[in-house]
């Protein structure tokens, strides 16, 4: 489990990306994360939970900070691939 507290707006740089073996999960503690779920938008707020399944491609398009959010990931593993251009 990681905890990620964001003061300024950000923006992954990165494509979406996948997890090969594992399932990663935000609860959004304060603020609002907007995230990209294959090629559809999603808003996930306060006491809100979002989870993507392996193999599911998956981004953070924008935050609205200051936000504070709790990422798991089971197992955690590092396998992450990026999605091709």
């Amino acid at each position: 489990m990681y905890y990620s507290k964001i003061t300024e707006a950000w923006r992954d740089p990165m494509p979406p990306h996948a997890h090969q073996e594992s399932d990663e999960s935000f609860i959004v503690l304060q603020g609002a994360l907007i995230v990209e779920v294959e090629g559809e938008r999603f808003t996930i707020g306060p006491r809100e939970f979002c989870c993507f399944p392996r193999g599911v491609y998956h981004s953070i398009v924008e935050v609205s900070p200051p936000v504070e959010f709790l990422i798991l990931r089971a197992p955690s593993k590092d396998d992450k691939v990026y999605q091709a251009s």
